[in-house]
């Protein structure tokens, strides 16, 4: 087309001479306005369009996801067993000895003292009997009999009642996605959603070597002789008589602890508590830019699903006897966060994000077994990820 309007121009020229000027002229005129009506395709956009535009497409979602470290403040068990201590046997007097305030037949194991016909009205007796020579001691006759048995028990080693462990950091993960709510120049309001779970795990277990020592509970009544010589022994009086009289009633009495066994045995309990908690926070987040770098503060509620793993295993090596407990639960429980996150971008879209953290929350307690826990939840936390806008 350029080809034939250049013909053209140069016809002019040679057709019509002077007036060509005038023909030349309208024909650039004409081109001119054409030109003025079509698009300008190669026209670079100004520095301030550009900024306005980057600012209409920045990304409104940010998702990050990383390891995290988290602490807890620590782990307490009150330790109760399963076992028991018997109770020591103690002998009444009153078996088959009688009380030692009263007129009685009295049957023991080295000899007699009973009633008779005249004991109601002296307090004598001619009734009575003893085995050996021995139980004479000066002015005064000894007689004994087993009247119960008593057991005692002697630990060694570690009580283990009360056990607790603190300063528990164990490793975790979190997520957080959050969406801009109003930007004001370079600060942002976010609302921000994060879940993080970390699992904490304590165990303590002690055992101790019990002793159980085995005793007879002997009463030994004490006769005045009141001077008188006692028939040598063995000696077996009657009811008919005669014989030497002493009293019916004791002038004293005691118990005595005779040993009779002793055993040894390991008592064993193993305790342990395992947690799982997983933390779901909503909470406004403030955000400031500076070129890469962005900065995040956080607070708000909190919801805590708590997990709780508790075994107590005991074993009792005297008896013989074992046993196992276990208990699980969960609970939710509120509480309270605070968090600053610093955040270095890569271009538009990606980052790298550095989060610390501590979170309130109440104590979590429970029961297994004999024994009962008490778990504090409330800690600080770290942790580093990646970060996508989009």
């Amino acid at each position: 087309m350029s080809n034939s309007m250049g013909t053209a121009i140069v016809g002019q020229v040679r057709l019509r001479g002077k007036k060509s000027i005038v023909s030349i002229a309208a024909t650039f005129a004409l081109m001119a306005g054409i030109c003025s009506e079509l698009p300008v395709w190669a026209e670079a956009p100004s520095p301030d369009t550009a900024i306005a535009s980057a600012e209409e497409v920045e990304p409104k979602w940010t998702i990050s996801a990383g390891p995290m470290l988290r602490s807890m403040r620590g782990v307490s068990f009150q330790t109760g067993t399963h076992s028991t201590v018997p109770q020591p046997e103690t002998g009444s007097g009153l078996s088959h000895v009688g009380s030692e305030s009263e007129y009685a037949n009295r049957q023991y194991d080295d000899g007699y003292v009973y009633v008779d016909a005249g004991s109601d009205n002296d307090g004598t007796t001619w009734h009575w009997g003893y085995d050996r020579a021995s139980q004479v001691h000066g002015d005064n006759l000894l007689f004994h009999a087993i009247d119960g048995h008593e057991q005692t028990f002697d630990f060694t080693g570690d009580s283990g009642a009360n056990w607790k462990q603190q300063g528990f950091e164990e490793a975790g993960m979190r997520i957080s996605i959050s969406r801009v709510l109003k930007t004001v120049g370079k600060f942002r309001l976010d609302c921000d959603v994060s879940v993080g779970w970390a699992g904490f795990s304590a165990e303590h277990g002690f055992d101790s070597t019990v002793t159980m020592t085995t005793y007879d509970l002997v009463v030994e009544d004490r006769y005045d002789l009141q001077g008188i010589t006692p028939p040598t022994a063995p000696y077996r009086g009657t009811a008919d008589g005669p014989g030497p009289l002493i009293d019916n009633r004791p002038s004293s009495r005691s118990v005595l602890r005779e040993q009779t066994d002793s055993e040894t045995g390991v008592r064993s309990i193993r305790e342990s508590l395992n947690a799982d908690l997983i933390t779901l926070s909503i909470a406004p987040a403030l955000e400031y830019r500076a070129g890469w770098w962005r900065l995040r503060a956080i607070c708000g509620p909190t919801a805590n699903q708590v997990k709780t793993d508790a075994v107590h295993a005991e074993s009792d090596g005297l008896s013989g006897q074992e046993w196992l407990d276990h208990e699980v639960e969960r609970e939710w429980r509120a509480g309270f966060f605070t968090e600053v996150a610093v955040e270095a971008t890569f271009g538009c879209r990606l980052g790298a994000v550095l989060t610390g953290r501590y979170d309130w929350m109440g104590k979590v307690s429970g029961q297994v077994g004999p024994s009962s826990f008490e778990a504090d939840l409330e800690g600080w936390s770290v942790a580093a990820g990646a970060s996508l806008r989009f």
